[in-house]
């Protein structure tokens, strides 16, 4: 039988052309990966941006720990002094959170600087502006919409957050010192001002309860725009006074492989100069079988790739690294802060495909989905844990010690009388979900998407609600930990209205 030619259909015709776009797409993927790659920067350069030099010599007499302390905070905070902390965070100018250096997203104790609460003229325009930041300083208008959404009042967030601001504006005029430890922070101030009847006559108790409860709320979620902005921060995690990358995420495991090369070469250059000119071709040439070099000048071209600019000047980096060289000579690098990852091959296959879940256990989608799981129940909880700390200050006469909120459980949302209440709190935290990821974190699966897809968060609440009851209870002084411990990750991942109702001034 002749064979009879077979022409495909429109459907195996365009099934096809895809295959071949996809075999082209992929063919890109690979070529550009080739390409990306992490590299160090200028390492000699960074130096006096870190530390001082004074006639040649560095100040700190070549304590390496110091170097790494200092250039640590450089980075993490950007050389800003540890009492202008809380000036940055609530900086009127402040176009978006995510601008600060990382370090900053740790301090959610910092109280606002008394310079830069309302008054005057201007006053409900700054409240306003104030509160909004407090939310999410870059304005997103769907986040800013899902948050206020609960408040009451009719309008949008706009008509609802100038209301908020009009009556904090009527407790300056008729209660200073209440308004302002109420904006600053210090709502254990509040709460004995509450308790032992020191109100002004011109304004009720239960007006600034309200006043409380909804400036508490922006208070949580001033921790959630902090904790976020790690999470984002971390997502793209290019430490730019150190590396630079094309790489589209990087991964812990990337930045140690970079580490150990550039350590490998560093090392053996180090050893070379620290020896007699007389030894040093010996030793090149011993190495030589092993790294495949064969003069000193190629060993430097080799340094150069992976720490550039380290020979621009080297006797000035020799004296820099000459107490690491001395660590890693005598004792195999046992002290520096890479030698175990470096030495151990296991060690660098139990690195997490994360910083998320290399820093906190979980990864970026987790460590959200808690923060939100919990500022949820800030939501439900709040007003009964400030009704709780005037009754206990009242009773006791003195300030009454608040908790931090109480493990989260879906069995304590059934018992609120609403109808359905679990259900309608996770359609709200899938909304809250989506509407952080896109318009704060913008992390690389997220960015750019303004509807909400049909799976968003849906799995993620029930993980939030799993990992909570994982983590037991927080307690006061889970932020003292160590940053590794798991009430430290607790702690930071969390909102801490306990706090500020503990918090007074003075």
């Amino acid at each position: 039988m002749t064979g009879i030619p077979v022409f495909p259909g429109k459907k195996e015709a365009k099934k096809r052309r895809r295959t071949v776009q996809e075999e082209a797409t992929q063919k890109k993927h690979r070529e550009l990966t080739k390409k990306r790659k992490i590299e160090p920067l200028n390492f000699a350069s960074l130096v006096p941006t870190v530390l001082p030099w004074a006639g040649g010599e560095p100040a700190w007499e070549h304590d390496i720990d110091a170097l790494r302390e200092r250039t640590h905070r450089e980075v993490a905070y950007g050389g800003i002094e540890r009492l202008a902390i809380g000036r940055a965070l609530f900086d009127p100018n402040l176009a978006c959170i995510t601008e600060l250096p990382f370090g900053f997203f740790d301090h959610k104790r910092e109280e606002i600087p008394s310079e830069l609460i309302p008054s005057g003229d201007d006053i409900e325009e700054e409240l306003f502006s104030l509160c909004q930041r407090m939310v999410v300083c870059n304005g997103d208008d769907a986040i800013l919409e899902l948050v206020f959404e609960p408040w009451p009042g009719r309008g949008d967030w706009y008509d609802k957050l100038e209301a908020h601001a009009s009556r904090l504006a009527q407790l300056e005029r008729f209660d200073r010192p209440v308004y302002q430890a109420l904006v600053a922070g210090y709502h254990g101030d509040v709460i004995n001002a509450i308790a032992k009847d020191r109100l002004s006559l011109s304004i009720s108790p239960e007006r600034v309860i309200d006043l409380l409860y909804f400036q508490g709320l922006l208070w949580c979620a001033h921790d959630v725009q902090l904790a976020l902005a790690r999470n984002a921060w971390a997502e793209d995690l290019q430490v730019e006074d150190f590396v630079q990358s094309t790489l589209r995420r990087l991964q812990p495991g990337t930045y140690v492989d970079a580490a150990a090369k550039a350590q490998e070469n560093l090392d053996k250059f180090i050893a070379l100069q620290t020896l007699p000119e007389s030894e040093r071709q010996a030793a090149v040439d011993a190495m030589s079988a092993s790294i495949g070099r064969s003069s000193i000048k190629d060993l430097k071209k080799a340094v150069s790739a992976t720490v550039p600019d380290v020979l621009t000047n080297t006797d000035q980096v020799l004296k820099l690294l000459d107490s690491y060289a001395q660590q890693i000579l005598s004792d195999n690098g046992e002290h520096h802060p890479l030698g175990p990852l470096l030495a151990d091959e296991a060690s660098l296959k139990s690195l997490r495909p994360s910083f998320h879940q290399q820093w906190f256990g979980h990864t970026l989608q987790e460590v959200t989905a808690i923060t939100l799981v919990r500022y949820l129940q800030a939501e439900t909880e709040l007003r009964d844990i400030i009704s709780s700390a005037i009754e206990a200050t009242k009773v006791r006469g003195t300030s009454a010690p608040v908790a931090p909120m109480r493990r989260f459980d879906l069995a304590m949302i059934d018992e609120r009388p609403v109808c359905d209440f679990g259900k309608v709190l996770q359609a709200r935290f899938r909304r809250l979900f989506h509407a952080y990821r896109a318009g704060l974190i913008k992390d690389t699966d997220y960015s750019g998407k303004e509807e909400m897809p049909a799976n968003a968060g849906k799995t993620m609440f029930a993980r939030a609600v799993e990992m909570l009851a994982e983590s037991g209870i927080r307690k006061n002084g889970d932020e003292i930990g160590p940053r590794d411990s798991q009430r430290k990750k607790f702690y930071l991942l969390d909102v801490i209205p306990e706090y500020r109702l503990n918090n007074r001034h003075g």
